[in-house]
């Protein structure tokens, strides 16, 4: 049995791992402040883990004043196609009506109107291969904000929003990107929102690449990397276990599970997803299970040559 003593002397010390289950009668339990909560239904959908980082949107901020240079070349070269091929329309009519004016004037504005359609072909084909290496680099829905001026473009401009950029894992491609993901870091939790997918790598990680978009954070800047959850399937039956439960044994996050009898039962939780608040699993925890919430250092600072006494165990004996 775990003497009273001992626990409150090796709390203070090094974590060590602990894979029996334990024991400790009502007195002890009543002692030390061990305090246990009953886990609710807690579903969550299907999630895929995946890499993300804060973007610098410098790359993408020239990106966008390429396109619209391009842009804006295309539709002055445009306009001056226009004009000159009406005064060559202007041209002929009058040459034709009675020679009103010289045949060099007309062959003159002839050519000037070739000119001007050969410039607007020239800054279509700049054009083009601009929005082409965007593409590349930015995904079609990226690309598309920049050449219409969206609004989200500006709010990244002016830092309000900053570009999250997500590789999913080798070899995982997704038909339908959930329009939204989550970000965790430090165990905070940030809502991201899809802008679109981007052909390449991105950062030279390898994988399908999405790009999203999240309110800027102070804490958050550039280059700071993110556990990033997608959802790719319905809710599933599982639980949270809250964070004031678990305590790091081996660098691994682990939870006693309250039974009868006053034993404790270490549960690894390597397996279960980080959420906000805490850590999900459908199993083996349930619903209904009983976690400690307040003095699992303790049980985790246990000898591991304890053992569990028998169900049957007498709680008051010492």
């Amino acid at each position: 049995m775990i003497k009273l003593t001992a626990l409150l002397t090796l709390c203070s010390g090094v974590l060590v791992a602990q894979a029996a289950t334990l024991h400790l009668d009502a007195r002890e339990i009543a002692t030390t402040g061990i305090k246990t909560a009953i886990l609710p239904a807690a579903p969550r959908a299907q999630m895929l883990a995946a890499q993300g980082s804060v973007l610098d949107p410098t790359a993408m901020m020239q990106t966008e004043g390429s396109l619209l240079t391009a842009t804006a070349d295309v539709a002055a070269a445009r306009a001056e196609m226009n004009y000159t091929s009406g005064q060559e329309a202007q041209n002929r009519t009058l040459y034709r009506q009675g020679h009103n004016i010289s045949r060099s004037s007309l062959e003159q504005s002839i050519a000037t109107a070739d000119s001007a359609a050969a410039t607007l072909s020239a800054a279509r084909a700049r054009l083009a291969t601009e929005k082409a290496a965007a593409i590349t680099q930015w995904g079609p829905a990226l690309t598309q904000a920049m050449l219409g001026n969206a609004p989200l473009i500006g709010k990244i401009a002016d830092d309000q929003l900053s570009l999250i950029g997500v590789s999913l894992p080798p070899g995982v491609l997704l038909s339908e990107p959930p329009a939204t993901a989550t970000a965790d870091f430090s165990g905070q939790t940030y809502s991201l929102a899809l802008i679109g997918g981007t052909p390449g790598m991105l950062g030279g990680v390898p994988g399908e690449a999405l790009l999203y978009d999240m309110p800027t954070q102070s804490d958050l800047p550039i280059g700071t990397f993110l556990d990033v959850g997608l959802t790719t399937g319905p809710k599933v039956a599982g639980v949270v276990v809250p964070g004031c439960a678990v305590v790091w044994e081996d660098g691994k996050p682990v939870a006693y599970l309250a039974q009868a009898h006053g034993n404790f039962a270490p549960v690894d939780l390597s397996a279960a997803r980080p959420v906000q608040g805490g850590y999900f699993m459908a199993s083996p925890l349930a619903p209904g299970d009983r976690i400690v919430t307040q003095g699992a250092e303790l049980l985790a600072a246990a000898p591991t040559n304890v053992k569990a006494k028998a169900d049957t165990a007498d709680p008051d004996d010492d």
